[in-house]
């Protein structure tokens, strides 16, 4: 352990002061010089045994890193997916569909905002495979069976009817099938998503569960995949069923 001090100058009498003066002119020890003169060297070591890596070991997606972002992150990614013919339902102004459709057959975007609309339409123009819709999640209009990936990405929680919105996505869904859907878990915090306007508190686990089943779906995967660090911290659920 070490420790240093600072020597507030302002602070003795004259005594004191003349004595500090005394040594502090007086001391031309060589081995202190030495010292001195290793100071940068020591100083520059210390950081490379502590890297960047090393310093945010455990909190590493949330810091910035040139070229680590989540963007880079899923662009790299999602060529390892086939997702067929992709139904998107409340798709906002195609941030997914941006991503993803690149990797399908086939990409359908839906959303009940005409603005929404017009701005996803306009971020996705240049994607030959990419359609964008107006349309209500709990009346889809589509025939049955119709595409391989339904995707409800925090779609639930603008769902008056949020088992409606499930059975209607299982509809559309081809045999062999899969259903994404994430949403905030339950909470309590209303005044905080009211701005949003979010029509339910979110869902718990069970609640989502019994949704699926109802749908005729088999749950596959279902968990909660993150935490948000700072109040009220919502959490998200993510749940993956196929179509028997």
């Amino acid at each position: 352990m070490s420790a240093y001090y600072r020597f507030d100058e302002a602070q003795p009498d004259p005594a004191q002061r003349a004595l500090w003066h005394a040594l502090s002119n007086g001391s031309d020890d060589p081995l202190l010089r030495q010292d001195a003169e290793r100071v940068a060297s020591v100083l520059a070591h210390r950081a490379a045994d502590q890297n960047w890596a090393d310093s945010v070991a455990g909190d590493m997606e949330r810091h910035y890193s040139p070229g680590r972002i989540w963007e880079a992150l899923a662009r790299t990614a999602l060529p390892l997916l086939e997702p067929g013919d992709v139904l998107d339902i409340a798709s906002g102004d195609g941030v997914l569909a941006e991503l993803a459709a690149p990797h399908a057959k086939r990409y359908i975007c839906i959303d009940t905002s005409a603005r929404v609309v017009a701005a996803a339409s306009e971020r996705l123009r240049r994607l030959p495979n990419v359609e964008v819709r107006e349309g209500d999640m709990h009346a889809l209009p589509f025939k049955d069976r119709n595409f391989d990936l339904v995707v409800l990405m925090h779609a639930l929680t603008y769902a008056s009817k949020p088992a409606q919105a499930v059975t209607e996505a299982a509809h559309v869904l081809r045999p062999g099938g899969r259903l994404l859907l994430c949403s905030l878990a339950r909470h309590e915090h209303k005044s905080a998503v009211e701005a949003y306007g979010h029509v339910n508190l979110g869902f718990t686990d069970k609640e989502l569960k019994k949704f699926v089943d109802k749908a005729g779906l088999e749950v596959s995967s279902l968990e909660t995949v993150t935490r948000e660090k700072r109040p009220p911290h919502f959490e998200v659920i993510s749940l993956i069923a196929n179509k028997p």
